[in-house]
């Protein structure tokens, strides 16, 4: 008996329809298990994104450019603090100054920026539900997205104010696009069945979604997004180079869509005729320079501080659980017992990813961010062929682990009301000295409902590999919503700059004129115009010569007390914060 090939849809294998009840996690269509989750996607997505002021780093120094954008109308050549700012291309900031200017009055600037974020990442789930889809059938559409939220490394990165998330969204899409690519080819083994595949229409929409998605990766990410990228679609061009008519238009659309794009933003921000009333030819110059030409320049596509063996380590811990699943598929397929060109495309993906990242960028933990993705498809192809045994140890290691966290959180919050146990108390008050914990209704019992919603699901919870990696997703769900709801007060005041730097406002002199600064950090010097609107004249640069007041940032108040002689007007940090101290000195 002939069998469907692995990417065939249902209506080839003529499986059953599920019946209502009872409820098994064995990836047919159910009611329930579509509330359930959305659900789990709404509660993982929504907290976190309000609530708190912006934290460093990615989210100051983003915010610090956003505003530039809405207060100040830089929107082709980006700013931080008065400065050009050439790190990034500016697509995610003119997403969240957007929202920015949508939301008016109604949100604070920083919240409504994070809605930037909640998009980029719906865009992200949903790419990737949708390339699950083409590679694997429908069965295993929501698995790909509970294996993505159930990583240890996205979820505090997705709730930031972060282009690297406009990335994550547009990488998502290409990989979308060349899955769609992957399946059209896949499809012809289907005329056996019956089946005639449009491979035109469907080479089309594979070449408008990877066009689409490397365009939206460049204009977040720069040159990157194309090394991850570009060798994909190369990749499905050999395979399919005999099909020259079915080919044409996914490299028409693939290769023209970022060209296209890429240069209208490149024409406009470089200050051309009709190019933007905006545009900055100096700036577009200096970011030419730096960023924009290394795509053409093979010698600098090696970065100085590159270390191979960052990102496969960092990911021991950054991907669990799909790394362990991801090399169990790609185990099975080399062994024969699962189909291998499944799994050649998100395999060849993640590889490429590594070494892109490897050689090209600076080893930085947000930039592993897009590898979750590949890696994600790859383990949906291994999670229904996972042995019992791994299946249980998965579930199991699960359950322990959150339910470890939960516990400790829920005894660190019940410690700093009650003040016992007294060495759990001890322990909070030297990390956040002074800080008053406070009771409320509200986090309380949304934060005990869902608690114990999780503890029944894991007590109903049947051992197999599709609800073990539920479980997880439910589990890193509840452990997220805990700590945004019982312990976001104590979190944002540990790392809320807004205290510190309303004090220093008050301390600056109404008739101060300009205020230089040494040592400010990049978070810091866009928070400061944040909460202050006051930017400082940088000494590191050679400028604040003139100056009367100096703001200086040191490592630790040992090393602020002889930096700079002058009356000091304010000195201060963060509450419990020992590595920066702030001190504003009025020169002699």
């Amino acid at each position: 008996m002939n069998r469907p090939p692995y990417g065939a849809p249902d209506s080839v294998s003529a499986a059953p329809a599920a019946p209502l009840l009872p409820l098994v996690f064995d990836g047919r269509p159910h009611p329930l298990k579509t509330v359930l989750f959305l659900l789990v996607c709404a509660a993982w997505l929504i907290p976190g994104l309000f609530g708190h002021d912006p934290w460093k780093y990615e989210e100051a120094v983003s915010l610090g450019v956003i505003q530039e954008i809405v207060w100040h109308g830089h929107w082709l050549s980006p700013q931080l603090a008065g400065e050009p700012y050439i790190a990034r291309p500016p697509f995610y900031y003119w997403l969240a100054a957007a929202f920015v200017r949508a939301s008016g009055t109604r949100l604070p600037p920083h919240e409504a920026a994070r809605l930037a974020s909640a998009l980029c990442m719906t865009v992200a789930m949903l790419s990737i539900a949708r390339a699950a889809h083409a590679l694997y059938g429908p069965r295993h559409a929501r698995l790909a997205v509970m294996l993505l939220v159930g990583t240890i490394g996205l979820v505090i990165r997705a709730h930031e104010i972060n282009p690297d998330l406009g990335f994550l969204a547009g990488y998502a899409i290409a990989l979308w696009g060349l899955a769609q690519a992957r399946a059209t080819e896949t499809n012809r083994e289907l005329a056996q069945f019956g089946i005639a595949p449009d491979l035109r229409g469907g080479t089309l929409l594979a070449g408008a979604l990877t066009g689409t998605g490397i365009t939206l990766a460049y204009l977040c990410r720069g040159g990157l997004a194309l090394g991850m990228t570009l060798p994909l679609l190369g990749w499905l061009a050999w395979r399919r180079r005999a099909q020259a008519a079915t080919l044409l238009p996914l490299l028409g659309l693939g290769l023209g869509l970022p060209i296209l794009g890429i240069g209208l933003w490149m024409w406009a921000a470089s200050g051309l005729p009709y190019g933007g009333g905006s545009a900055d030819p100096a700036w577009f110059s200096a970011w030419w320079g730096q960023q924009g030409s290394r795509t053409l320049v093979p010698w600098r596509w090696i970065d100085a501080q590159a270390d191979l063996a960052f990102y496969p380590s960092l990911l021991c811990w950054y991907g669990w659980p799909v790394v362990p699943l991801a090399l169990s598929a790609g185990w099975d397929a080399w062994r024969g017992r699962l189909g291998e060109a499944e799994v050649r495309l998100p395999a060849l993906a993640a590889g490429v990813g590594l070494l892109v990242l490897g050689l090209g960028t600076v080893p930085r933990e947000a930039s592993a961010l897009p590898l979750l993705l590949p890696l994600a498809l790859m383990a949906v192809a291994g999670v229904d062929r996972l042995r019992r045994g791994a299946a249980s140890f998965l579930d199991w290691f699960g359950s322990m682990t959150f339910g470890l966290f939960c516990a400790l959180l829920w005894l660190g919050w019940a410690a700093q009301l009650t003040g016992q146990p007294a060495r759990i108390v001890e322990y909070l008050d030297r990390q956040l000295p002074n800080y008053d914990a406070r009771f409320h209704w509200g986090p309380f019992l949304f934060s005990a409902a869902v608690t114990t919603l999780w503890l029944a699901a894991i007590a109903k919870s049947r051992q197999n590999a599709r609800r073990a990696v539920l479980n997880w997703a439910v589990g890193m769900t509840t452990f997220w919503l805990l700590l945004m709801t019982l312990w976001l007060p104590y979190i944002d005041a540990s790392r809320s700059y807004r205290a510190p730097f309303t004090a220093l406002a008050g301390a600056i002199p109404t008739d101060h004129g300009c205020v230089a600064s040494l040592g400010l950090g990049e978070p810091q010097r866009a928070l400061l115009e944040y909460y202050t609107g006051l930017h400082t004249a940088r000494v590191e640069i050679g400028r604040g010569h003139a100056c009367r007041l100096l703001l200086v940032q040191t490592h630790g108040k040992a090393a602020a007390s002889g930096a700079v002689q002058g009356r000091i007007l304010w000195q201060g940090t963060r509450p419990g914060d020992r590595d920066e101290w702030f001190r504003l000195i009025a020169l002699p």
